[in-house]
C-alpha cells in the first residue's frame, strides 16, 4: 500500500511513469502505472527498457575496484599514472587521486554544465559524446581549488574512471561493463550506447 502510494504521489506530481520490483526471500512484487511515452500513450508495464542512469556509476566502481583488487590500479595513486593526458587537459590545481574521483571529492567540474548551456534540453540530452568529448567539455570549466576533498558531484569524475577502465582494459568502457557487471548478473537486456530499444519509457 505503502509502494502504491508512492506510484500515485509521483504521477500526480508529473511522472510519465512508475515502474516498481520488490523480491524478498523469492517472493516477488511488481507494479507499473503510467504511460510509455508521453506523445504516443500507451500503458507501461514492469518489462519495459528505461535508462538506468546514474547506476552505470555503480557499475564503474565495480571495475574499478576490480583493477585494483587485481593488483593494476592503485586507488591512491595520480590519476595521471594512468590518464597521462589528464593533468594537460584539464589543468587540475593540485595532485588527483583515483580515490577522489571515485568519492566525488576531486573539485573536478561537470561536464554536463557547459553542455546543457550549449543548446536545447533534447538536443543536448541526447547529443552521443566520447569519454575524451565529456572531459574536453569539463575543460572548458575553470577548476575550483577549494573543492578538492569535499563531496561535490561531478559526473566527470566516472567520465574519467571510464576511460581509466578503457586503457587499462584495452577494451570499451561497454565491453568491460558487459562482461563485469551484466553477464555475471544475468543481465541481459542491460547494455551500455547503441540505439535505444523499442519501447523505452521516455519522458
Amino acid at each position: 500500500a505503502l509502494l502504491e502510494a508512492f506510484s500515485a504521489r509521483m504521477l500526480e506530481e508529473g511522472a510519465p511513469a512508475v515502474l516498481i520490483s520488490v523480491k524478498d526471500k523469492g517472493e516477488s512484487w511488481n507494479h507499473a502505472a503510467g504511460v510509455r511515452n508521453l506523445e504516443s500513450g500507451g500503458q507501461v508495464s514492469v518489462s519495459d527498457p528505461v535508462r538506468i542512469g546514474g547506476i552505470t556509476e555503480t557499475f564503474i566502481a565495480v571495475s574499478v575496484m576490480k583493477l585494483a583488487g587485481e593488483g593494476k590500479l592503485d586507488l591512491d595513486s595520480q590519476v595521471s599514472t594512468y590518464l597521462p593526458e589528464f593533468g594537460s587537459v584539464l589543468h587540475p590545481p593540485g595532485p588527483v587521486t583515483v580515490r577522489q574521483l571515485l568519492t566525488h571529492e576531486s573539485g573536478l567540474p561537470d561536464f554536463s554544465v557547459p553542455l546543457l548551456a550549449s543548446g536545447h534540453w533534447e538536443e543536448t540530452a541526447n547529443r552521443p559524446l566520447s569519454l575524451e568529448q565529456q572531459l574536453a567539455l569539463a575543460a572548458t570549466v575553470r577548476w575550483d581549488g577549494r573543492l578538492a576533498r569535499i563531496f561535490d558531484y561531478s559526473r566527470s569524475n566516472y567520465t574519467a574512471l571510464a576511460l581509466m577502465v578503457e586503457r587499462l582494459r584495452g577494451r570499451s568502457i561497454a565491453q568491460v561493463l558487459a562482461e563485469d557487471i551484466a553477464r555475471p548478473l544475468g543481465l541481459r537486456t542491460t547494455r551500455l550506447g547503441g540505439f535505444p530499444p523499442a519501447g523505452m519509457v521516455h519522458g
